[in-house]
């Protein structure tokens, strides 16, 4: 792209795998409702997301609703994560000053029907960039016996990402003896611009394209309608593990899919482009 048990294993399936048919909630509240800390959250976390095409085999998406906050209730989040199936947690985080500690949260996986399957505790940490959440294996467990599964679950925000991270521990097991899943969503950018391809002594232009940071792909055509020749191609990537996560804006062919140009700018970038003699694509953010 271019220049993301209940006492039975059906219980813990149903946990994990929480499908969402609910309607979703209403986002936000008003400048005067709930409190400075949570209002400030909301406003920063909620937001459509996505996973690169760099580092997962199928793109998944993500998306974060708030209930209205009203008084001293807590921010309520519900996160809609899709993919091959649909999955939908309930997030409720509680700031008190007075309280120690000042922050407490709980996760509530949802059913099919947007019901609650569950509830855990969450020790919630924040600091002036992140927070992070995450359930604790003796509070998060379910079944009995032989047959009970602790759920280590953990959400972290940070820099426009969120990391979500899903481990079982078997009665018995250690944290470190099973793998965890993670997966690592970006917030979505959203650009529009324009595309040309010089043609003898003119140029052809698309206007008005708009695509988006999730693996966004579009042919661009002219005036009358006829494609330009070439395909666009937006999406976050990461040169290598330690790297910083890129913006790659590619132009391929559309006839034999050969790359014919493609551009690197920051992830926070709001403009990136191309410019060849031939052939030119101008993107800006919208916001």
């Amino acid at each position: 792209m271019s220049a993301p048990r209940l006492g039975s294993s059906l219980a813990v399936a149903l946990l994990l795998a929480a499908c969402a048919a609910a309607p979703e909630r209403p986002r936000g509240g008003g400048p005067d409702a709930g409190s400075p800390a949570l209002r400030a959250l909301a406003s920063s976390l909620t937001g459509d997301y996505a996973t690169s095409a760099s580092e997962a085999d199928r793109p998944l998406g993500l998306s974060i609703g708030a209930d209205p906050l009203i008084g001293k209730a807590p921010l309520v989040l519900t996160l809609t994560q899709q993919g091959e199936t649909t999955r939908r947690f309930r997030l409720a985080i509680e700031h008190d000053p007075q309280n120690q500690p000042p922050w407490r949260g709980e996760l509530a996986p949802l059913g099919p029907d947007g019901g609650i399957i569950s509830r855990c505790p969450l020790k919630v940490q924040r600091t002036q960039d992140a927070l992070n959440l995450q359930t604790e294996p003796d509070s998060c467990a379910f079944g009995e016996g032989s047959q009970r599964v602790s759920l280590l679950k953990e959400f972290h925000f940070e820099a426009g990402q969120v990391r979500i991270g899903d481990r079982l521990l078997p009665e018995g097991a250690e944290t470190g003896s099973t793998p965890a899943q993670v997966h690592v969503f970006y917030r979505l950018l959203r650009f529009s611009g324009w595309a040309g391809v010089r043609e003898g002594e003119r140029w052809r232009i698309s206007r008005n394209l708009v695509l988006h940071s999730a693996d966004g792909r579009l042919r661009p055509a002219d005036a009358a309608g006829m494609d330009l020749g070439f395909e666009i191609e937006l999406d976050r990537y990461r040169i290598n593990d330690e790297g910083p996560m890129l913006l790659r804006l590619s132009v391929h062919d559309i006839d034999d899919g050969s790359t014919l140009a493609r551009a690197w700018a920051d992830g926070r970038s709001r403009q990136i482009g191309i410019a060849l003699p031939d052939l030119q694509v101008g993107l800006d953010r919208i916001d």
